[in-house]
């Protein structure tokens, strides 16, 4: 057929291709304008493949194209690779904008830049960063360095962060440090060394959390475990959450079903003994509408006890108070008192 050669370095074939001179043969209506190759093969030898700059690149791949760069391979069918060096895209649609090293190896996948990224499943994302790998579908890597969502964790997000492992399905794992998700639909927000293994749990942040039991939850602190189904610790440290309980403060151990363990900054563990509690321990008292309780308990203002009152011990009346009836459930005076020595009961 008819050729021409404007500027010397090109040549038109009609119903063939559009090439640079050198190389070995390029694909049918291929387009190929590298200049410099060390290697014949690296051309756009695929059917209708586009090479429209740098070197060295190679687009064997039905309808693939590589914008420009150095050392990219566009192997499959339809692959785009937009630039930079030693990036590989191997399956159908898939493609790798930018950056160096990069490896989109699953149908449609799509890594958009950094380095030594690796997708190896289909319709996966890694948008940049750092050594992150993706190999489960439908899941994305935002960036981040060594982030990695493994076989199992479909339909999953790793915001970012270093070194975080998500293999639940359809988790997220926001960021954070050396944070690792296994349970399906869990999450974790950040922070460093925290674990989701139950289905639905979460962990906010925080470090060395666990939210085990399934739907249950950690907010944040330190070595805090959510043991149980549906049970969730509010924060600080060293609290265990069972079944369908909640616990807070230092050393907290809701460990019955239907629990509620509030313990203080105390070294030793405060645990529940039986299902339904609720435990409080606090040295400085419990104060009910005052902030400077007197006692383990100070109550200010009207108090309704409805119900029996098993009182072992005394039962001080303040001298500046005067003591009313106390009256047992059956309607029995018990005692009378107008003075400070107590009001005795056995």
């Amino acid at each position: 057929g008819e050729s021409f050669d404007p500027f010397g370095k090109a040549t038109v074939r009609f119903g063939g291709a559009l090439q640079s001179t050198g190389g070995a043969a390029r694909g049918v209506d291929a387009v190929d304008l590298q200049v410099r190759r060390k290697d014949a093969n690296h051309v756009a030898a695929g059917l209708r493949s586009v090479i429209s700059g740098g070197y060295d690149n190679s687009a064997p791949g039905s309808q693939a194209t590589v914008s420009g760069g150095i050392l990219n391979r566009a192997l499959g069918k339809g692959v785009v690779i937009g630039g930079g060096g030693g990036n590989v895209a191997t399956h159908e649609y898939s493609g790798v904008a930018a950056g160096t090293y990069n490896e989109s190896l699953g149908d449609a996948a799509f890594v958009g830049g950094g380095k030594l990224n690796k997708i190896e499943s289909s319709y996966g994302t890694i948008a940049g960063g750092f050594q992150n790998e993706l190999n489960d579908q439908f899941s994305t890597i935002a960036g981040g360095r060594q982030n990695r969502i493994l076989s199992g964790g479909g339909r999953t997000v790793i915001g970012g962060g270093e070194q975080n492992v998500a293999q639940g399905f359809r988790g997220t794992v926001a960021g954070g440090f050396r944070n690792q998700l296994v349970g399906e639909n869990g999450a974790i927000g950040g922070g460093l060394s925290n674990r989701v293994v139950g289905v639905g749990a979460v962990v906010g942040g925080g470090r060395s959390n666990a939210g085990q039991g399934n739907y249950s939850g950690v907010a944040a602190g330190y070595h805090n475990r959510a043991a149980g189904a549906y049970g969730f610790v509010a924060g600080g440290r060293n609290n265990v959450a069972g079944e369908d309980s909640l616990a807070a403060g230092t050393f907290a151990n809701a460990a019955h079903p239907g629990s509620f363990v509030w313990a203080d900054r105390h070294g030793q563990e405060f645990s529940t003994t039986r299902s339904n509690q609720f435990l409080i321990r606090a040295r400085s008292g419990v104060g009910i509408n005052t902030d400077s309780p007197a006692g383990s308990l100070h109550v200010k203002g009207t108090t309704v006890l409805e119900g029996q009152l098993d009182a072992r011990g005394t039962i001080a009346v303040s001298q500046t108070a005067q003591a009313r009836q106390i009256v047992a459930d059956s309607g029995v005076s018990v005692a009378t008192a107008r003075s400070s020595a107590g009001v005795h009961l056995d």
